[in-house]
């Protein structure tokens, strides 16, 4: 079992909620398909805690599309942070916007997908755990508590490992494990009704690289490897990572 650092929060109270940062597809009005787990499971979060779900996501336009499908899959609260500047969308601005959110809310538990929650590439929830200062765990593959201040959780990293961190964290969940439930057509009435909070996004610093073309990853099974020898471990890193 690995012990992470401890982080204390300065400047802001924590609050009992899970912060979920998901991304839309703004032409089609729907919630990107490799964030449905992560709304998925921050959702599980939410049932194990009893603590309030808010989901935020940053976009130009489409906003009642975007919070009717938040709210129809168990958001308590939508924030929807308005960004209609042009030439902004580096990693690096979006890790100091979303910095900013996590430290306005306060939440305990900050949800970021695998492969989304702003951009494809993977790497925003260690980002923006990096500019916090924040325990950062990602290849989640089940809460095992979560409980006040502490969370333990089992993960995919170097094979399956039990992980007990303080919170605040942010947290990774694999998505392949955590698919999306269906939505009920009452779920879907009810968040006709509801309303999102509408927040101007945050000054961006100037964008430094642009994005010019990704494709979806390949998804992969990621079981775990039981080895019975060092020398087994070593044939297997060598086979992933080249001699």
């Amino acid at each position: 079992m690995k012990i992470l650092k401890k982080y204390k929060c300065v400047g802001y109270d924590l609050e009992n909620c899970i912060l979920a940062f998901v991304k839309f597809s703004e032409d089609e009005g729907k919630l990107d398909e490799q964030d449905l787990s992560t709304i998925e499971f921050s959702k599980r979060l939410k049932e194990a805690t009893g603590w309030r779900l808010v989901g935020a996501s940053v976009l130009k336009g489409g906003y009642e599309a975007a919070a009717r499908e938040m709210f129809s899959r168990g958001v308590d609260e939508a924030r929807l942070y308005v960004n209609e500047r042009e030439n902004v969308g580096d990693i690096y601005s979006s890790a100091l916007l979303m910095k900013g959110i996590v430290e306005d809310l306060g939440c305990k538990a900050i949800v970021f997908g695998e492969r989304s929650s702003d951009t494809s590439f993977g790497c925003l929830g260690g980002y923006v755990a990096g500019l916090l200062n924040m325990n950062f765990i990602p290849f989640i593959k089940e809460v095992v508590e979560i409980k006040d201040d502490i969370i333990k959780v089992r993960t995919l990293l170097d094979g399956e490992l039990l992980l007990v961190s303080d919170l605040p964290a942010i947290l990774v969940p694999m998505l392949e494990l955590f698919p999306p439930r269906p939505v009920l057509m009452r779920d879907k009435l009810e968040a006709r009704k509801r309303r999102p909070v509408i927040v101007e996004a945050g000054e961006r610093v100037a964008a430094t690289c642009f994005l010019l073309r990704a494709q979806k990853p390949e998804e992969k099974k990621r079981d775990p490897v039981e080895v019975k020898s060092p020398e087994e471990l070593l044939n297997i890193i060598m086979k992933r990572v080249g001699s």
